[in-house]
């Protein structure tokens, strides 16, 4: 017991926390006090009024299995929640992830049945993080995300933001991309709530990332190129190495789309030079992909080869999943461009299985090799499949809510129907006009 604790506070403590530790065990207070006291006296002690002699404590401590010290502690159960929530970390950080949840289950049963909400939400949160990432359940985190927001579970603005962000993080994965883009708006507007003790540079860093991320997919450039200096800025503070450099290049895709190319190229090249002297290998091949995007936009396609090759080539090595998406349709374009059908079928076959591995949340990249699929077979005269795979690959992004990329291949068949079908030609049209209202609703 704590040096400076009076003996009120003391029997108070350790009254509760006896109880507490009885009701978790299972026990009745005929089953503790046997042999030791009767049960009016323990009614006494776990009501904080009356002494118990230390001896005594240690007996019922043995008895209920816990150490003597967690007994005497100003709160135990807290302490021991802690406790349990690093342990199921460390079980994570060993990649032992079925162990990782086992103690998980238990932190979120206990906090939840004596109503330690903070390290409730901080567990749930670290369950979501694991089934996301580690077993791709989006649906179960998209429930348990919304369990604890509809309940007002947590404690802080903190953990709100926190759970906004990985709901939308979960929609993404679900392929619901405009529900994803509302969590992380509703995240932002929580910004000025936010309480002023302690760091939230790193929460506040995944917050403006996120935004430029969705600002760039949905077309508003300018806001995606506010929110990448916001993230740099933020990023800074966080003294995180590769989050300052991935925010450094993070700003240089908005100012590409916003016709800043040269500026969007030295960025990548000084931030390729500080990834590759500090072996960040993920963050070498995306510069590489997008460095070669700005060779091939320009006609220098031998260079664009070597960039987009080495982003291949690193990805593989990592075993990156759906990143391999990216070179793999600049090298799909470039063999196409040079009329290398054969070599241009071999990249989209790649990345349709890749697709088939990932599953839904591959649903962006599938409808984008079918788009381009369906280029290569009406460049080979095959006008049938070429008119199925664009409508297979608009009802994909229509699906997901990507407005964008909706609108256009609307417009696209709608220009390709007006030669052969008006009435087909002039649905397309009315959709693609739907689609462009939404958008720019949106976009305001």
């Amino acid at each position: 017991m704590a040096v400076g604790v009076d003996v009120d506070e003391r029997n108070r403590i350790i009254g509760d926390n006896l109880r507490k530790y009885r009701l978790l065990k299972g026990m009745t207070q005929d089953e503790l006090a046997v042999g030791l006291c009767s049960v009016s006296q323990l009614s006494k002690i776990e009501n904080g009024k009356t002494y118990l002699k230390r001896t005594m404590l240690k007996q019922m401590a043995d008895r209920l299995g816990v150490p003597l010290e967690r007994l005497e502690s100003g709160d135990a159960i807290l302490e021991e929640l802690k406790e349990l929530l690093q342990v199921s970390r460390d079980y994570h950080t060993a990649r032992n992830i079925p162990k990782a949840l086992e103690q998980l289950e238990q932190v979120i049963k206990l906090a939840d049945d004596f109503g330690y909400l903070q390290v409730l939400v901080d567990a749930i949160h670290d369950k979501c993080f694991i089934l996301l990432y580690e077993n791709k359940a989006h649906a179960e985190v998209i429930k348990l995300a919304g369990h604890i927001l509809s309940r007002e579970l947590f404690q802080s603005v903190s953990q709100k933001m926190w759970t906004l962000l990985i709901l939308g993080e979960a929609y993404d994965f679900s392929g619901d991309q405009q529900a994803a883009f509302d969590c992380y708006l509703r995240a932002d507007q929580e910004y000025e709530f936010l309480e002023r003790d302690g760091d939230h540079s790193k929460l506040l860093y995944k917050v403006l990332s996120g935004l430029t991320k969705f600002h760039s997919l949905m077309g508003n450039n300018r806001a995606s190129l506010r929110y990448a200096e916001k993230a740099e800025r933020e990023a800074i503070s966080t003294n995180t190495h590769l989050f300052r450099i991935r925010a450094f290049y993070l700003k240089a895709i908005p100012l590409r789309l916003l016709g800043e190319e040269e500026k969007a190229e030295q960025i990548y090249l000084e931030a390729l030079q500080e990834a590759n002297g500090n072996s960040l290998l993920l963050d070498v091949a995306i510069i590489s992909n997008n460095l070669g995007e700005i060779y091939q936009e320009r006609g220098e396609f031998g260079r664009a080869l070597e960039y987009f090759q080495r982003s291949y080539n690193v990805f593989s090595l990592m075993e990156a999943g759906l990143y391999l998406y990216m070179p793999l349709m600049h090298l799909a374009e470039v063999a196409f461009l040079h009329h290398e059908h054969d070599k241009c079928l071999d990249y989209l076959r790649e990345i349709f299985q890749l697709c088939e591995q990932a599953g839904v949340s591959s649903y962006r990249e599938r409808a984008g090799a079918l788009r381009f699929l369906a280029k290569l077979k009406f460049e080979q005269g095959e006008v049938q499949s070429f008119e199925e795979l664009m409508l297979e690959a608009v009802q994909i992004y229509h699906q997901h809510n990507v407005l964008d990329e909706a609108y256009e291949i609307s417009v696209e068949l709608a220009e390709y129907y007006s030669q052969t079908d008006s009435v087909r030609s002039v649905q397309l049209y009315k959709q693609a006009v739907e689609y462009n209202k939404t958008l720019k609703s949106m976009r305001r």
